[in-house]
C-alpha cells in the first residue's frame, strides 16, 4: 500500500463581485470548514460530506498510508487575493514537499478559482507541485459540477472526477471515485484521457441536475461503456475567465469516442438551457396567487452562494409592497441592521433600512419600521444532505417583522443552503435565541 498526500482549495470566484476573497475569509468556517493543517484534517470533516472525506474513507478501506497537508475554502466572492492564494498555495507545495516519499496525491479541488494574478490558479496550483515531485507521480482530483475545466488543468493530472448532482449531494462520493482512481494509478495502471470544451455557457439556474437537460446528460455520462469514465462539468459563467464555461473529460481506452459522442449529445441541448426567469413583482404575484403552500422564490442573480452580494432589494420590496402574508427572507446580508437589532433588543420596534448598502444595484435600501422578533450570534450547525454536521458562523443575526413579512438580517454573507438556514415562525429551525 501507499503513502498519498491530501490537500484541498476551494474556491468559486465571481468576478463581478465587489467582496474579495482575502485570508481572513479562508480562516473562518462558511459553508465549508475553513484552513485546516495537517492531522487537524480527519478529525475535522470526519463524517462530512466533503470530497476529501470520501477520499479519506476509501483510501483507508483500501490500505494506504495517508498524509493530510492542508484544506482551505471560503465562500464564493470576488477574486482570490494575492496574499489568500500564496498562504493557502504555500502550506499545500511546501507540505508536499516536506512529506518525504510519496505514491500519489489526492486534492480536492473547486475548479472555479481565479485569484490576483492567476485565471487559472489550479493550474498554478498544479504546476507548483508538479515542479516538486516531478511529472510521473500520480495526481487526481475532484471537481465541483460548476468547474471551469482548462486543458493545462487536465494535462496536469492522471485523472479527475467531477460531481454529478446539482444540489451537490455527491461531494463525498465524487472524493471517493477519485480515490479509486488514485489507487488504479498507484498499482500502475495509466489512462488515456480527453478533454472537450463545450462552445456555449449555460446558466446556473438552470444547471440542476433533478430534471432537465442536465439530468439527460449526467445519465449518459454514467451509461458511457468501453471507458473507465465520463466527468462532465457545467461550469461557472461568472467567473468570466477564458476557459469559463462547460467541459467533459473521459478517461480510458476509448476515451476520444466517448468524448466525441457526448459533446454531440450536449450540443445537441443548447436550446433547452434557455429559461426566461420572472422578476421579483412577478414571482411575488405567482406565489400570492398559488394554491399550494409554501412557495418558495429563490433569488438566483443574488445567491452568495454563488458569489451574490446578498443584499439586494427587489425580493423584499416587491413582499412589502404586496402585502404578502407570512413571507420570510432569508438571508439578507446586513451587517448594520443586525447590530441594531441587538441594540435595542427584542420585541422593540424601530426605523430600519435594509439592505442595498453594497452598491451591486443601482437601488434604494428599503425604510420601514420592523419589530425586531428574535436575536442570534449565528452559530449553527446545518442539516439537510449537502452541509450535515458542517458549523457555520455568520455573526450577529435578527428575525425583523413588517406587518406578514419577515426577514432575517446577518452579519456576513451565506447561501440559505440548509434547512437550518429557512426561519419558521418559532425561529427555533434558526436556532436563535430570543434575547432575554
Amino acid at each position: 500500500m501507499g503513502r498519498i498526500a491530501l490537500a484541498g482549495f476551494f474556491h468559486e470566484t465571481n468576478t463581478f463581485s465587489s467582496y474579495p476573497a482575502d485570508l481572513a475569509a479562508f480562516s473562518r468556517p462558511a459553508t465549508l470548514p475553513g484552513l485546516t493543517l495537517g492531522g487537524a484534517i480527519p478529525e475535522r470533516f470526519a463524517g462530512l460530506n466533503v470530497p476529501i472525506t470520501g477520499a479519506m474513507t476509501t483510501l483507508r478501506s483500501i490500505g494506504h498510508s495517508l498524509v493530510p497537508v492542508a484544506w482551505a475554502s471560503a465562500v464564493p466572492s470576488g477574486a482570490v487575493t494575492h496574499q489568500a492564494f500564496e498562504t493557502i498555495a504555500g502550506h499545500i507545495v511546501d507540505g508536499i514537499a516536506r512529506a518525504g516519499a510519496l505514491d500519489g496525491i489526492y486534492l480536492d479541488l473547486h475548479g472555479a478559482m481565479v485569484s490576483d494574478p492567476y485565471a487559472d490558479p489550479e493550474y498554478e496550483l498544479l504546476r507548483r507541485i508538479r515542479e516538486r515531485v516531478g511529472a510521473d507521480l500520480p495526481i487526481v482530483a475532484s471537481f465541483d459540477l460548476h468547474a471551469n475545466l482548462s486543458a493545462a488543468r487536465v494535462g496536469a493530472l492522471h485523472a479527475l472526477t467531477v460531481f454529478r448532482t446539482y444540489p451537490h449531494l455527491d461531494m463525498a462520493e465524487t472524493g471517493a471515485r477519485a480515490a479509486r482512481l488514485l489507487d488504479r494509478c498507484i498499482a500502475g495502471e495509466r489512462f488515456a484521457v480527453a478533454f472537450r470544451q463545450i462552445p456555449f455557457l449555460i446558466p446556473l439556474h438552470v444547471q440542476s441536475t433533478l430534471s432537465g437537460p442536465a439530468s439527460r446528460l449526467y445519465a449518459a455520462c454514467m451509461a458511457q461503456t468501453g471507458i473507465v469514465s465520463a466527468e462532465l462539468a457545467l461550469g461557472f459563467p461568472p467567473a468570466d475567465v477564458a476557459d469559463c464555461g462547460p467541459s467533459l473529460v473521459t478517461i480510458g481506452r476509448d476515451a476520444d469516442r466517448a468524448a466525441d459522442e457526448l459533446l454531440a449529445q450536449v450540443l445537441d441541448t443548447e436550446a433547452e438551457f434557455a429559461a426566461d426567469l420572472p422578476d421579483a413583482d412577478a414571482a411575488v404575484r405567482q406565489a400570492l396567487q398559488s394554491r399550494r403552500h409554501p412557495v418558495v422564490i429563490a433569488d438566483t442573480q443574488d445567491n452568495p452562494g454563488a458569489g451574490g452580494t446578498g443584499d439586494t432589494v427587489g425580493l423584499l420590496r416587491a413582499l412589502i409592497e404586496q402585502d404578502a402574508p407570512e413571507a420570510v427572507i432569508a438571508l439578507l446580508h446586513d451587517p448594520q441592521a443586525a447590530r441594531i437589532a441587538h441594540s435595542i433588543g427584542a420585541e422593540a420596534t424601530a426605523r430600519f433600512h435594509l439592505g442595498a448598502h453594497s452598491g451591486a444595484l443601482p437601488e434604494q435600501p428599503v425604510a420601514g419600521d420592523f419589530t425586531v422578533e428574535a436575536l442570534g450570534d449565528g452559530h449553527i450547525v446545518a442539516t439537510g444532505p449537502m452541509y450535515r454536521g458542517n458549523t457555520w458562523e455568520i455573526g450577529a443575526t435578527a428575525l425583523l417583522r413588517h406587518r406578514g413579512v419577515r426577514v432575517m438580517v446577518a452579519e456576513r454573507r451565506l447561501q440559505a443552503v440548509s434547512p437550518v438556514a429557512c426561519v419558521d415562525w418559532s425561529c427555533r429551525a434558526f436556532a436563535l435565541r430570543p434575547a432575554p
